[in-house]
């Protein structure tokens, strides 16, 4: 064959972050049009491609697709703009200016340099514009750059997100899963999601590599501090307090950076030593004086030396001098929350070790609420003058409330002026659709409120910092969707206030409607917790060892059933799986607990069977569907979220439990007690069902 493709030369191009975004809305676009061009041509969802009968497996929502499925559309967007660049044509964004030609890149430069360039010149990216960056990503330029993905990591960070930078750093280490600092930024992230012990473990290792720079010594100090704060006792406390100061000190020792003599002199001070912390935060201040004087003038960041100044004053008990200092840290913070916490965070610490009042914090460093909104349940379009009213009504209670990150469930009216309030007055918004986009956005066309709301709805998702779909299918009976999407958002913003320290406050104006539906004699609609589990090492038992496994291992699982005031209300199992429904997230929760301790403290080789013998347990909760099954004649839960719970399990590691992020978010939006979800990350579902954000489930210790 002498064909030999010559595609436009786009090498030389690099794409503004605001172009660069477009690349996901157009491979959307792409797979939109081939996927209704398959459908009109009379192709079908099948389980593999069968040009005879007209099948294919990727006959479904661009969400649902593989990531390699999705990065080859995005791949064919993001040459298509280079293309235009290339060939001298300009794109201009909506209600921008035309945007200058790009600087051709020098030979030796690539698109992810490029991008690092840009991050690096450009301090101001908002979080939607980093992530369109990291989505439009070329996956095989970026793996020779782990520094990209660093630099990204951190700026996300900064924002106050380390669950989204936790992914950034995590898809740098698929390339280089040895690289330092994307290792420390991992452990960073962690630590600020709450998982203390995952991050230690993580600069553990590297410090026993022999990285024993300020840096990731500074960060163990820090997962030390959390472990002492999360400990349960005033013992385990004290110790993990011990080491924190220690390694605090050692890296102040090694660098003489003052951010790890701030926090040697706090840790220093947590452990009863207010002689030594003084002298620290006294040598401490010096320095951070001297950084100032030598700064002024320049575009410096000063926020780490202010915020350093006023807590070194906190230490020496100056408290009008902190609150002088941690005034201008927060002028000089610029909305990076992530960093404003942590200087918080600290500051309440101090302030409890003194005996002072940590309300103080909230009139030094202020943090804008979460509002967690649920509109009314109203059936048609507002008036004009009430729209008016209702709008100014939002944007009042946002002032009072100081209110700066909005979660919302997807729907016209209310929601949407909601919604609208909280991107004018520049906050985070976070979206959850009841069901899938497309079909949500035709239900509002058609509804009473009618084209021009389903349009406001669909500007404000495009503006929407996070959009996440709670149920693929909108279930018929009744308003369970809307239900459940509004405990989903509840349950983000109470996540979200966690990692920010700040407070979470429901919105509700009016009533939500309760809907019946003709199908509901025949079938009932309940949010319910599910649990899949799979016996590890069951497939290479031997057949005498299958009686020994059914009355020992099943009947070591009937037996904390019998016992437990957690049980589930339906139980079944097939060969080695389980699969459980429970009326709650916390009764689920427990019981997994409980079940993943048994199962992994007991000495199965005492009962004829393999040592290593466990299980992974998988959790989720959603809207199913409650109805008599003929065949088993017996009550039982079906629906897509039965599915979405089965598809959690083969993913989960043995011996531990995962939970989905909707049961995290509903344990958070119930208010559960004795465990903490800590995220650990984009989690690839098998058969090519795309990405699921997965929590460990753990017992809490506080």
């Amino acid at each position: 064959m002498s064909y030999k493709p010559r595609p436009i030369d786009t090498s030389k191009v690099a794409l503004d972050s605001t172009i660069a975004q477009l690349s996901e809305l157009l491979a959307r676009n792409v797979h939109e049009h081939w996927a209704q061009q398959r459908m009109a041509e009379g192709w079908k969802l099948g389980s593999y491609r069968d040009d005879g009968k007209k099948e294919h497996p990727s006959l479904i929502p661009f969400e649902a697709l593989s990531e390699s499925e999705k990065q080859y559309d995005r791949n064919t967007a993001m040459e298509t703009l280079k293309a235009i660049l290339a060939l001298g044509f300009t794109i201009q964004p909506p209600g921008r200016v035309v945007l200058p030609p790009l600087r051709p890149l020098a030979a030796e430069d690539n698109p992810a340099a490029a991008v690092l360039r840009h991050l690096q010149s450009t301090p101001s990216l908002t979080l939607t514009e980093l992530l369109g960056l990291f989505r439009s990503r070329d996956e095989q330029e970026w793996g020779h750059a782990p520094e990209v993905y660093a630099q990204l990591g951190q700026r996300i960070l900064r924002l106050g997100e380390p669950l989204l930078a936790y992914d950034v750093v995590t898809a740098g280490l698929k390339s280089s899963p040895r690289d330092a600092r994307l290792l420390q930024l991992q452990a960073l992230a962690l630590a600020r999601t709450g998982a203390s012990g995952k991050a230690n473990a993580i600069l553990l290792e590297l410090e026993k590599e022999g990285h024993c720079d300020a840096e990731t010594l500074g960060i163990l100090a820090r997962t030390y501090k959390d472990l002492g704060l999360a400990a349960g006792n005033d013992d385990a406390r004290k110790v993990h307090f011990g080491k924190a100061a220690e390694v605090y000190g050692r890296a102040y020792e090694s660098a003489g950076d003052y951010w790890t003599g701030i926090n040697a002199a706090a840790m220093t001070l947590l452990v009863g030593d207010k002689g030594k912390a003084a002298m620290l935060a006294s040598e401490v201040r010096s320095k951070c004086l001297q950084k100032l004087e030598q700064t002024k003038g320049t575009d410096d960041d000063a926020y780490w030396t202010l915020a350093t100044l006023g807590e070194a004053a906190l230490v020496r008990r100056e408290l009008t001098e902190a609150e002088d200092w941690y005034g201008r840290a927060f002028e000089a913070n610029r909305g990076r929350y992530g960093d404003l916490q942590s200087t918080r965070r600290n500051a309440r610490l101090i302030l409890e070790c003194l005996g002072l009042d940590q309300s103080l914090v909230e009139n030094w460093l202020r943090i804008p609420s979460v509002v967690a909104f649920a509109g009314t349940g109203d059936d048609g379009p507002l008036t004009p003058e009430t729209e008016r009213t209702i709008s100014q009504t939002i944007r009042d209670r946002l002032d009072q409330l100081k209110g700066g990150f909005g979660y919302v469930t997807a729907g016209c009216g209310l929601n949407v002026l909601f919604a609208e309030a909280i991107l004018e007055r520049g906050g985070e918004l976070c979206v959850v659709l009841p069901y899938r986009r497309e079909d949500l956005l035709r239900d509002a066309a058609a509804s009473a409120f009618g084209p021009s709301w389903a349009a406001r709805l669909e500007r404000a998702l495009d503006r929407a910092s996070h959009v996440v779909t709670a149920s693929e299918h909108k279930l018929a009976i009744g308003d369970i969707s809307q239900h459940y999407a509004n405990q989903f958002a509840l349950g983000l913003a109470g996540i979200r206030a966690g990692q920010l320290g700040t407070t979470m406050v429901p919105l509700t104006l009016g009533e939500p409607a309760v809907r019946t539906s003709e199908h509901a004699e025949q079938f009932g609609a309940r949010i319910m917790a599910m649990l899949f589990a799979d016996a590890v090492g069951f497939s290479k038992l031997g057949e005498p060892e299958i009686p020994k496994f059914v009355r020992h291992f099943l009947g070591a699982v009937a037996g904390l059933i019998a016992r437990s005031s957690h049980g589930p209300v339906l139980k079944s199992t097939w060969g080695d799986g389980l699969y459980f429904v429970f009326k709650s997230v916390s009764d689920a929760a427990s019981f997994a607990l409980d079940l993943s301790d048994l199962i992994n403290q007991k000495n199965w080789s005492e009962c004829g069977l393999p040592s290593g013998l466990s299980l992974r347990i998988a959790l989720h909760a959603g809207p199913v569907y409650e109805c008599h099954d003929p065949v088993a004649n017996q009550t039982n839960f079906t629906g897509n979220h039965v599915t979405r719970a089965a598809r959690m399990e083969p993913i989960t590691p043995p011996g531990e439990v995962y939970a989905s992020q909707a049961f995290a978010a509903l344990a958070a939006a119930d208010g559960a007690p004795g465990f903490a979800c800590d995220y650990a990350g984009q989690t690839p579902l098998p058969k090519g069902y795309g990405m699921l954000p997965t929590y460990h489930l753990r017992r809490h210790k506080g």
